[in-house]
């Protein structure tokens, strides 16, 4: 197969139109078509379906398609190492995490990443807190769970607590919470997750300690712990949040730090990354600003 026509392809599909891929690779409308139209006649396949509204790819094309990311990737990612290996840090670095760690862990670290490496162009792809990620969706990842799969270096991040915050303006009204089984009486906020794990977590916090005969439930649900914080902030009622989140005591107080648990966030990346400039620079840097919130 053609690099060079497969290469115009991918960028006709990114383009969305001949015309816009043409000007991005300086070429003009009609040698574009020809290309593809050879690379369709080297395949024996149709890779477009000519519309009004624009190009639709064939199943055929879809395919080619998807080859054609895997090798775009593969060549960046050379590009990437050779300048790396030189001593520059440099290339597009995609990094993985949750939206809970993204707006309030990472975020205020963002822009002196980039100013301290300004040749690294950053993606920052979210996944949502009752998902399981995909290591190999980015360069890097930050999850509370190493990867089952194998190939992937773990490093330790650093270990937070989640526990339990009400603000003050619900404390005030409501009284604070002496044991464990005080909680039958509070208004109780819970993550809501399709994960086995994390629903587990919930029942825990719902029934632990509560009294016989009395059966706790939540009076606000949300699968972001963003929305939680800002639930507790309002003075809704208790919840479980991570400590990093609640920076300043207006944001919640903490009640019950007996029942607090220990979560670890990691650093995953592939095994074949471990001496990219990139990954070791992004890992230096952000595990010397997590450290405040070690546990």
């Amino acid at each position: 197969m053609d690099w060079d026509k497969l290469r115009i392809f991918h960028m006709v599909v990114m383009a969305g139109s001949f015309t816009r891929a043409a000007k991005q690779l300086n070429l003009g409308q009609s040698s574009v078509s020809r290309q593809i139209q050879a690379l369709e006649t080297s395949l024996d396949i149709q890779l477009f379906r000519r519309q009004h509204k624009g190009l639709l790819l064939t199943p055929q094309g879809e395919l080619i398609y998807q080859a054609s990311q895997e090798i775009a990737a593969k060549l960046d990612l050379t590009e990437a190492l050779l300048y790396e290996s030189q001593g520059a840090v440099r290339g597009v670095l995609t990094v993985g995490c949750s939206a809970a760690y993204s707006g309030l862990g990472l975020m205020p670290y963002i822009k002196e990443f980039l100013d301290t490496y300004p040749s690294i162009r950053l993606n920052l792809k979210i996944y949502g807190e009752d998902q399981t990620f995909d290591p190999q969706s980015a360069d890097i990842i930050i999850a509370t769970h190493p990867p089952l799969q194998s190939g992937y270096v773990t490093r330790l991040l650093f270990s937070c607590r989640l526990g339990y915050y009400a603000s003050q303006q619900y404390l005030q009204q409501y009284g604070t919470p002496l044991s464990i089984e005080d909680l039958d009486y509070h208004s109780l906020l819970t993550f809501k997750s399709s994960r086995e794990e994390s629903r587990n977590k919930v029942q825990s916090f719902l029934q632990q300690g509560s009294q016989r005969g009395h059966h706790r439930e939540a009076v606000f649900e949300s699968n972001s712990y963003a929305t939680l914080l800002e639930a507790v902030k309002a003075g809704i009622g208790i919840g479980e949040l991570y400590n990093f989140m609640v920076k300043e005591q207006h944001e919640g107080i903490e009640i019950l730090p007996a029942y607090t648990q220990t979560v670890e966030y990691y650093l995953i990346y592939p095994e074949q990354l471990h001496f990219s400039a990139r990954i070791q620079a992004f890992c230096t840097f952000i595990q010397q600003k997590v450290m405040p919130f070690a546990n």
